[in-house]
């Protein structure tokens, strides 16, 4: 079970993968997209921070920076890959009030109300575009999943006759 592993991942990462018993070939995987690609290429795994992620679809970055958009990095994935996987890393956010979210111990201005539209929005282009969507807490966890992804058997394709 080989895991390709986009060579900006946490060195972290790629050694717990290891210690579970994934084979691990570092590559820069820009240019199809996503940070973990299993199943001999069919499956890539986009791993976002909930800080990366929050900054991504609220567009909250600083002047010049170049961040893609969230739908296009996705669809990219989507294009390239026949499963694509959205892994949100981190503790969840916490509300200070109804507009001041803390997402790892940094303050952002938003309203409540418009962050969990912008999320549901998010959610439904997943479900439409059939990009599954996953939680983990920290990195141990996000080996774990990655690992136990690489190592499940794939499932026969059912043939209907015509």
């Amino acid at each position: 079970m080989k895991i390709v592993v986009d060579a900006g991942q946490p060195f972290n990462i790629r050694q717990k993968l290891q210690q579970l018993g994934c084979e691990v070939e570092v590559e820069d995987t820009c240019g199809k997209g996503g940070h973990y690609i299993l199943d001999n290429g069919k499956t890539s795994i986009e791993r976002e921070r909930v800080h990366e992620f929050f900054v991504n679809i609220t567009h909250q970055h600083s002047p010049g920076d170049t961040v893609l958009n969230i739908y296009d990095h996705l669809a990219k994935i989507k294009k390239n890959y026949e499963t694509a996987i959205l892994l949100i890393e981190g503790e969840n956010p916490t509300w200070e009030d109804e507009e001041t979210i803390v997402i790892e111990r940094k303050r952002f201005s938003i309203h409540k109300h418009t962050m969990l539209g912008t999320l549901m929005g998010v959610m439904v282009w997943c479900t439409r575009h059939k990009v599954r969507v996953v939680h983990t807490r920290d990195m141990d966890e996000t080996a774990r999943l990655i690992c136990a992804l690489a190592k499940k058997p794939a499932k026969p394709r059912k043939v209907v006759p015509r």
